[in-house]
């Protein structure tokens, strides 16, 4: 099985801006990657190094339509969702940052990708990323991080933060709406939304962007599927701190984490919250300095990492500013021609 057969064949045919609506209402590539568990893997484009694309946690590939096609011009650009996530099949086992990382790893075997992948993760997946290449450094030849988490964040907010809302670090009040559309969600309660609540959960009100009738209608029926639900509790208990202010992601990192000579760019959009957030001007200025430091740490964990503001954005930058993403991996794609990494080993990029 390779990464260009079955459904994605289909998708040979996307082009413009932004992948078709229609390609997210049904599986296109079913990679089996554990016994019968399988993964939905669509591919678009032709080229090497693989563009593989991850979303933030509780998210899947329809985050990167924008993104994805553009890459696509350049290059094969690959979106997975993660297990339990979109058509994916739940995990088997620990839902954390390790497991992502192994599900990662059995993707690209399984998939036939020849050589190490351009990865590019939004938000959580920083922490998937580091994870993923500190485990499989083969796999990887270089990365994007989008607004990424990175280690030791919840820490250092706890600094910054009043002793009030610390607690809202541990648990934030948007996590116990969603473990109310679990709830309602597991007893049928959503397929014909009558209460507030019940129409509150029917659609996530939160997405970043207005979508068409068809995507609408897709993704209403991802949020309000028991299984997707179940996925985003577990990949959010995991990413999200306990007392201690580190979480379990964090945890599964080894503090010498490193790219090495591995081309890196994080990504961090110009403003912390929207204009309208309720936190007072000072407490956002430290929370986006405590924001741009972790992600100048990040950058600086390669030596040929970069670390790039994007105006006019919020968290979903491949949303509100593709263009900034599309550019970031023609920036990483260029070192790699550079230094003749072409989806052979990645061994000297170590």
């Amino acid at each position: 099985m390779t990464c260009c057969t079955h459904a994605t064949a289909l998708a040979e045919e996307a082009s413009g801006e932004v992948i078709p609506s229609e390609f997210y209402t049904h599986p296109n590539q079913l990679v089996a990657i554990q016994g019968t568990r399988r993964l939905n893997l669509l591919c678009v484009g032709t080229g090497a190094p693989v563009v593989l694309f991850d979303a933030g946690a509780g998210l899947d590939l329809i985050t990167w339509r924008h993104v994805q096609a553009g890459v696509a011009t350049f290059t094969r650009a690959c979106a997975y969702d993660r297990a339990g996530l979109g058509y994916s099949d739940p995990a088997v086992g620990a839902v954390d940052a390790l497991s992502v990382a192994e599900d990662l790893h059995r993707l690209l075997h399984s998939a036939a990708f020849h050589g190490p992948v351009v990865y590019v993760a939004h938000s959580a997946g920083g922490l998937y990323g580091l994870l993923f290449a500190q485990k499989y450094p083969d796999d990887i030849a270089g990365a994007v991080l989008v607004d990424p988490a990175f280690p030791g964040q919840f820490k250092a907010f706890a600094k910054v933060l009043p002793a009030r809302d610390r607690h809202d670090l541990e648990t934030p009040p948007w996590l116990l709406k969603e473990r109310v559309c679990l709830d309602l969600a597991r007893r049928g309660a959503l397929s014909d939304p009558l209460t507030d609540e019940e129409k509150y959960c029917a659609y996530p009100v939160w997405y970043p962007e207005t979508v068409d009738d068809v995507l609408h209608k897709e993704i209403s029926r991802r949020f309000t599927d028991p299984k997707v639900l179940e996925a985003r509790r577990r990949e959010f208990a995991s990413l999200l701190p306990s007392k201690s202010m580190e979480s379990k992601d964090e945890e599964e990192l080894s503090a010498s984490v490193s790219f090495g000579n591995r081309p890196l760019v994080v990504l961090t959009p110009e403003h912390w919250y929207a204009a309208d957030d309720s936190d007072a001007p000072g407490a956002q200025a430290r929370e986006l300095a405590v924001w741009v430091s972790g992600h100048d740490a990040l950058a600086a964990l390669s030596r040929r990492g970069a670390h790039i503001v994007v105006h006019d954005t919020g968290h979903f930058i491949q949303t509100d500013q593709p263009r900034a993403v599309i550019d970031a991996v023609k920036k990483v794609m260029e070192e790699l021609n550079r230094q003749g990494v072409r989806g052979q080993s990645a061994a000297a990029l170590h």
